[in-house]
């Protein structure tokens, strides 16, 4: 304890020292105000340390080689600050001292797995806001720009690694649309990741001012001029039991003139159309068009971005009457419908009716909602 005490007083001493130095010329030389003011000896901060010194005083040719020492010899606390304690305070020491830290402290492996772990020890989980997803994607830039620093470079191989990890952070909603925004068969680069994070993390706060103004909306406010679009929260059940909704069978016009059989959810309270990107791009085959809307549901309930649009014809089962159609594009229009088991023996009241969906008693998914606009 006496030891330490010790030392940190030859530390004051030496703080004082150096800034009576600079008062005292301050009509010749101004030192920068380094931002990390101080190294305690974590190879973890080194990288960043060195960087900065570097480029603010080594480099700095306003600055007499004395200084630099005077500068670097305060800059160090600690077990870092021992190094170099006993050098007087010449120009030819300068190098010396400099040399010495780096040595002891750039070790390019050590320092290489300190970013690598940094990276990988995030503990940040379900990120959902722009403040979480812009941290995420800073530690990723700061630990790259280190990695480039000692001379290793990433490649594609090891952008995925890094994609596939980042993207289990976030929330599972922009994980999803992470994967509507990928084409098939390509290898996506941490560029476009990052660009992809930022616009989500710019979307979400918007979206945070978009709902105050909501909050203060007459009725007749015009929430489609801010990209809101208003969804159902599909309900299956009341207070007294289960409740089936409208589904149909309709025939959907595919990018090659196929009639393709989809399955529709008719709702009149969601003021535009859906389609699950399953069936868009893999059974319809649907060119996308780029939008950026967001899916807010009852309570003004965050539901989705839906960054992809697309126009399709439909006709219904039992006539020949077309249909045109411009749906956004979401991750899953919603759960397998009905939800709960039904006993259906032929009910009477509609045996002799045209059902529009003959299979409404088969638990199956919903490729598409057909919402206000074309009901």
């Amino acid at each position: 304890m006496l030891f330490n005490w010790v030392v940190d007083l030859e530390e004051k001493s030496q703080v004082e020292e150096v800034n009576s130095s600079i008062h005292v010329k301050s009509s010749v030389v101004n030192l920068p105000k380094l931002q990390v003011s101080h190294f305690y000896g974590n190879c973890e901060n080194w990288i960043s340390f060195k960087e900065l010194f570097k480029s603010s005083v080594l480099h700095n040719k306003s600055i007499r080689d004395l200084e630099k020492l005077q500068y670097l010899q305060a800059s160090f606390r600690r077990d870092a600050a021992k190094l170099i304690r006993g050098f007087a305070i010449t120009v030819g020491n300068l190098k010396n001292c400099w040399d010495i830290l780096c040595s002891r402290f750039e070790n390019k492996r050590q320092s290489a797995l300190s970013q690598i772990n940094k990276l990988f020890s995030i503990k940040i989980s379900r990120a959902n806001t722009s403040k979480l997803l812009l941290e995420i994607i800073d530690i990723c830039n700061k630990v790259n720009r280190n990695l480039e620093t000692l001379d290793l470079e990433t490649n594609s191989l090891t952008e995925l690694i890094i994609i596939n990890f980042l993207i289990s952070k976030v929330d599972a909603c922009i994980s999803q649309r992470w994967e509507f925004s990928l084409e098939n068969n390509k290898i996506p680069t941490l560029e476009e990741f990052r660009v992809f994070i930022e616009r989500e993390a710019r979307g979400l706060n918007e979206l945070k001012f978009v709902k105050s103004d909501i909050k203060k909306v007459s009725p007749a406010a015009d929430t489609q001029a801010n990209s809101v679009v208003t969804v159902s929260n599909n309900c299956t059940q009341s207070a007294e039991g289960h409740v089936l909704l409208s589904a149909a069978l309709i025939n959907v016009k595919s990018k090659h003139g196929e009639q393709i059989t989809c399955r529709a959810l008719i709702d009149n309270a969601s003021q535009n159309s859906l389609i699950s990107k399953q069936c868009a791009t893999d059974r319809l085959k649907l060119p996308l068009k780029h939008t950026n809307h967001k899916l807010v549901g009852v309570n003004e309930t965050f539901a989705e971005i839906s960054l992809y649009s697309t126009d399709f014809e439909f006709s219904s089962c039992v006539s020949s009457d077309k249909f045109q159609v411009k749906a956004l594009l979401v991750s899953k229009v919603t759960s397998a419908m009905p939800n709960f088991p039904i006993k259906y023996h032929k009910w009477p009241h509609i045996k002799d009716l045209t059902l529009a969906d003959p299979t409404f008693y088969i638990e199956n998914e919903i490729d598409i909602l057909l919402g206000a606009d074309v009901l």
